[in-house]
């Protein structure tokens, strides 16, 4: 499976809930909305796989299976606020 046009299969990295002393982090003091991208379309132009991003907040995606994988499918015009 590939994605289309300026599509982006992107999965959520999963935060540490915990400092190495055991503190556990409040919400904002945590990274939120970033992603690894595993997969781009045809038609997208400034993201490459591997890179980083932070999806914009209220942006809503769809979750499909990739690879055994669960990822969002992201649009690079529209969901991706910037590349890391």
């Amino acid at each position: 499976m590939k994605p289309i046009r300026d599509n982006i299969f992107a999965q959520k990295i999963k935060e540490e809930q915990k400092t190495e002393s055991g503190i556990i982090l409040p919400e904002k003091t945590k990274k939120a909305n970033l992603y690894k991208v595993l997969a781009i379309g045809d038609k997208v132009q400034h993201i490459k796989v591997g890179d980083t991003v932070k999806k914009y907040n209220g942006s809503i995606r769809p979750v499909i299976d990739f690879d055994g994988t669960d990822v969002e499918v992201l649009r690079e015009n529209g969901d991706i606020e910037f590349i890391m």
